[in-house]
């Protein structure tokens, strides 16, 4: 791939780590092993509408985890879903200097209790009934998951990973904190609507928090190879989330404006790409620019990617295709002031970037999925 050279040279900082690694499996993050399933007896809320056969079945079981020890990410979204399924949330107040009050809200221990034992109901089919076609059989599957604390902690830092919550306090800390508070990001909300129509599950006490929270309405998910999860990425799988990220025209920061934004607003603003900002490098003023910190967090919550080291891989391709170029590397200890560069401002690569951002979505395995 052209450009890979460069690769070495611009991204190890955005994985905290010396060397990079195009590998999409990080193995940072990995979880401890977790506990067998029990058998539980399943109990039927259908999510209202005409009345179904259901056939439930409950198994013995483990969630599949990848070489490196990280769940995956289809069961990792689904033990996200349930677990906000079975939380209660509501408003909390924050502890000693941050005594703000936040809605919609769980703790550190409310989600480990709810881990400790957390069931799952799965839609495993739906077919006719044999005697009556205008009918639809359900089959469900129920399986409950019992984790350690440690274990419990662990799958909440993979939730924080990939942009599934946030800290309610402050948006600056990507570790999960004992005591602390956290709230959904529109990218969960995008995960839990996603399982409850496809599991037909009765969720009547989330309207309010997707009445008041924005919901991602257009993630990018990317197809995984079934053996090891590993996403499957082509020129134009790339090329699909690239054009997402760059946006169909340049849209600037405001830092002024933009601090008066409320949540939907802003989540609304990066839907549309990633914002640029002007720099002066060595001289030379650049104008279509974004810090390499910010491209992995818009990644991170419009694609499907379950950390910062699978973030990094796309980015990566984004620079061996010749597409984005660091342009100031002075952060020092400061690794959020790298700065790169978005290509179309330069005369050699315009026509090129232009056409991709031009081009029709393709139909691989790049999925552009709306809540509805």
């Amino acid at each position: 791939m052209d450009g890979a050279d460069d690769l070495p040279h611009v991204l190890p900082a955005l994985v905290g780590t010396e060397g990079f690694s195009l590998a999409a499996d990080g193995g940072e993050n990995s979880l401890p092993a977790m506990a067998q399933a029990e058998d539980v007896s399943p109990g039927i809320a259908p999510a209202g509408g005409e009345p179904q056969a259901v056939l439930a079945s409950s198994y013995k079981g483990l969630l599949k985890t990848t070489k490196s020890g990280r769940t995956f990410t289809k069961d990792a979204f689904d033990v996200f879903a349930a677990l906000i399924l079975s939380l209660k949330l509501g408003p909390h107040k924050g502890y000693g200097f941050f005594t703000h009050t936040y809605p919609h809200s769980f703790t550190t221990d409310e989600a480990v209790g709810i881990l400790a034992s957390l069931k799952i109901s799965r839609v495993v089919k739906k077919e006719p009934t044999p005697r009556d076609l205008t009918k639809t059989q359900t089959t469900k599957e129920y399986i409950t998951y019992s984790m350690t604390t440690v274990v419990a902690k662990a799958m909440c830092q993979c939730f924080i990973d990939g942009c599934l919550i946030k800290s309610a306090v402050d948006t600056t800390p990507f570790l999960f904190k004992d005591a602390w508070i956290y709230q959904l990001t529109p990218k969960g909300l995008h995960i839990i609507h996603r399982f409850i129509s496809k599991n037909n599950i009765n969720a009547d006490h989330l309207r309010a928090l997707f009445r008041s929270l924005p919901v991602c309405t257009n993630l990018l998910h990317l197809e995984r190879q079934d053996e090891d999860d590993q996403m499957v990425l082509s020129e134009d799988v790339i090329t699909d989330v690239f054009r997402l990220f760059a946006g169909n025209k340049p849209r600037h920061t405001n830092p002024v404006a933009d601090k008066d934004l409320d949540p939907v607003q802003r989540h609304n603003k990066r839907t549309k790409g990633i914002p640029f900002f002007g720099v002066k490098s060595k001289g030379v003023v650049y104008d279509l620019c974004f810090t390499a910190m910010d491209a992995l967090a818009w990644l991170g919550e419009f694609t499907s990617v379950v950390g910062r080291e699978e973030a990094a891989s796309l980015a990566a391709y984004f620079v061996g295709f010749g597409w984005i170029t660091l342009v100031d590397d002075s952060r020092k200890s400061n690794e959020s002031a790298i700065v790169l560069l978005l290509k179309i401002v330069c005369f050699r690569r315009s026509k090129v970037l232009l056409r991709l951002i031009e081009k029709p979505a393709s139909s691989g395995v790049a999925q552009k999925c709306c809540t509805g």
